[in-house]
């Protein structure tokens, strides 16, 4: 089991992984694997943001998506 991307705060402290999708990711057999992996990761107490490829977002969005996802963390 692998993610596309995993942020690490400087301590090297997970804040989120992140997946990029795409049409692979429709096929029953994928959907299934993906469900595990977002099980796992859940159960890690690791976030998963999952973007699909042909709707990427801009550098500021993910900037604030990882900041909230490090927020988040801090106050668990």
């Amino acid at each position: 089991m692998s993610v596309d991307f995993l942020v690490c705060s400087k301590d090297f402290k997970i804040i989120s992984a992140i997946e990029l999708d795409d049409s692979t990711h429709n096929d029953e057999n994928r959907k299934i694997a993906d469900a595990k992996k977002d099980k796992a990761l859940d159960s890690a107490g690791v976030q998963i943001i999952r973007w699909q490829v042909t709707n990427l977002p801009d550098v500021e969005n993910i900037k604030k998506l990882i900041s909230d996802s490090d927020s988040m963390n801090h106050k668990l």
